[in-house]
């Protein structure tokens, strides 16, 4: 019983770390124009990686924008994909756009 309890407190706390990091997914999305990211959680410095959209174990990364310091962020688009994603790091926390 106590093996029990104690896995369940481990996910516990694994969901609750997930949970903390948060990033927006942008309605609409064309290339060479603007866009608002919001995110909460963490703490500065943020990485943002730009994907192709594509929901896979390994997405194929279009852009990396390092050394942000807030929320919002404001991105050009320069992909040229019909879909984006974002994946947002805050030391060890990562959190993913459209989850």
């Amino acid at each position: 019983m106590l093996s029990l309890k104690f896995a369940f407190l481990v996910l516990f706390a694994v969901i609750a770390k997930v949970a903390g990091l948060t990033i927006n997914t942008p309605k609409e999305v064309t290339q060479c124009g603007k866009i608002s990211l919001t995110f909460e959680g963490g703490s500065a410095p943020y990485s943002i990686q730009v994907t192709d959209g594509v929901q896979a174990a390994y997405p194929k990364f279009v852009d990396e924008i390092k050394d942000v310091q807030s929320s919002p962020y404001e991105y050009t688009v320069t992909s040229k994909e019909d879909k984006i994603g974002f994946v947002l790091h805050s030391g060890d926390e990562i959190a993913y756009s459209g989850e």
